[in-house]
């Protein structure tokens, strides 16, 4: 019929493939595609977040924002959390490496504030391996990083309190050789002349890994070294190289609290499971 995506020629050459022991003719097959210009874009409900109002013009659609949100699209910032609530963002860049940044406004010591992993409370098959999942959480006051899933678990812990009721700026840095998280973007950057890429502080002999918690919590700091950074970042390494393909789900970015019941470390066979206490405070400039 005339709509056929796929034709076969009716007149020569035809197509042949010929493997010396066996010979395949064909005919040659070609597909169409239409040319379409597309008239310029009009104003659809979702051209503006947020309750923006959109104005077309021949030159492209501009959106006028009410208050408290920004930008081309009227986007929120920031949002405040009660202690009961929870939000869903887009979900995390799936690959290595990927850097995750955000404010955080808060007075309690513990608090949930990113996590990326299982939503059903369904276990696990006791041959797979633990589920990827990934935690920011405030814990006594400090920002701490839970990685689990594949062959190894990672955690950091800053030696610095952010529930002062004061802004405080969170980076995360992720990739195949380990983790970095950085306060109030002290110091040098995640990775700048740091051991990241040596793995010789994170395994003992028998290649068993060490609580990379305790190594920043209790390392070595010398007040002499203008670039000593161990009060506001935290690295650690795999101890073996982690892949660069996917390492969580494709489910949303929780932020503030859960949407679900808390998730059960024995069913995931991790280490340890997030705070399950919801955010009482702000955060803003997630990106």
């Amino acid at each position: 019929p005339s709509s056929a995506a796929s034709r076969a020629s009716t007149t020569l050459p035809l197509q042949v493939v010929d493997t010396n022991s066996t010979s395949l003719v064909t005919p040659l097959l070609s597909r169409g595609h239409d040319c379409h210009v597309y008239e310029p874009e009009t104003c659809i409900p979702s051209t503006c977040l947020n309750g923006g109002r959109c104005l077309g013009h021949h030159t492209g659609n501009r959106c006028v924002c009410p208050g408290g949100s920004w930008g081309a699209r009227c986007k929120v910032l920031a949002r405040t959390f009660r202690g009961d609530g929870w939000a869903w963002v887009r979900p995390l860049p799936p690959c290595f490496p990927t850097t995750i940044s955000l404010r955080l406004l808060t007075r309690r010591p513990h608090a949930l504030l990113l996590y990326s992993g299982p939503l059903a409370p369904i276990p696990r098959r006791p041959d797979d391996p633990p589920t990827p999942m990934l935690a920011l959480q405030v814990w006594r006051g400090r920002p701490q990083l839970l990685l689990e899933g594949g062959a190894e678990a990672l955690k950091l812990e800053v030696n610095s309190t952010v529930n002062d009721g004061d802004w405080h700026t969170i980076h995360l840095h992720l990739h195949s050789h380990g983790a970095a998280m950085m306060v109030d973007l002290c110091g040098h950057s995640p990775g700048e002349d740091s051991d990241i890429h040596d793995d010789s502080g994170t395994h003992d002999d028998s290649g068993t890994q060490k609580d990379t918690k305790t190594q920043y919590d209790q390392g070595s700091q010398d007040d002499n070294d203008p670039r000593d950074d161990s009060h506001c970042v935290a690295q650690g390494s795999w101890t073996h190289l982690r892949d660069v393909g996917a390492w969580v789900g494709s489910s949303p970015l929780q932020v503030g609290g859960l949407a679900h019941t808390p998730p059960s470390p024995t069913h995931h066979g991790w280490r340890e499971a997030p705070t399950p206490r919801p955010l009482d405070g702000c955060i803003s400039h997630l990106t």
